[in-house]
């Protein structure tokens, strides 16, 4: 092969990248907005946004801030959209019906199959008591949940994926791709 031959794969290489590349940049976020960012260790920071480079973040949270957080152990950035009370009742009545009825089907049911009646009255007050297990659990879900919201989060962008040209190690003239996630 000739160096021409060697550059126009390069060429066709850098073109089928470039697409790559550019997507895998990190979107702009407004100064002073609420960031949840989660690292690859499964840790996460949440606080307001206060700096942010194309190789880092600055992150100001009630534990103290976080200067130059490297792009490449950010796995997840979110942005907070507040808090919804809405979405607060419905998580709750969803968890206070199942907790709810959980609890008296443990309870009552218990209690009644301890006392060794198994007929069809007896399971028929069991389910009774779970039904209303259920609807009081979600009435007491739906009150909590709704006054203390549920917080929204959207996600800006997961890792940034990082590929890179490079010539390949060796002898030999050519181009080795470098990805990492």
């Amino acid at each position: 092969m000739t160096y021409t031959s060697y550059a126009r794969q390069a060429g066709v290489v850098a073109l089928v990248l470039a697409p790559t590349i550019v997507a895998a940049q990190a979107q702009p976020i407004a100064i002073g907005t609420q960031v949840r960012i989660e690292m690859h260790d499964k840790s996460r920071i949440e606080g307001t946004l206060m700096a942010q480079s194309a190789e880092s973040l600055s992150v100001a949270s009630p534990r103290g801030v976080h200067t130059g957080i490297s792009s490449e152990y950010i796995a997840r950035v979110r942005r907070g959209d507040g808090k919804s009370h809405a979405q607060g009742a419905v998580n709750g009545l969803k968890i206070g019906a199942g907790i709810g009825g959980g609890m008296a089907t443990l309870i009552f049911g218990g209690a009644i199959l301890a006392g060794g009646d198994v007929s069809t009255g007896a399971l028929g007050s069991v389910a009774g008591y779970m039904f209303g297990g259920v609807f009081g659990g979600a009435l007491y879900g739906v009150i909590i949940g709704g006054i203390v919201g549920a917080e929204k989060w959207t996600t800006l962008y997961t890792t940034p994926q990082r590929v890179n040209v490079v010539p390949a190690p060796g002898t030999a003239p050519g181009i080795g791709i470098r990805v990492g996630f």
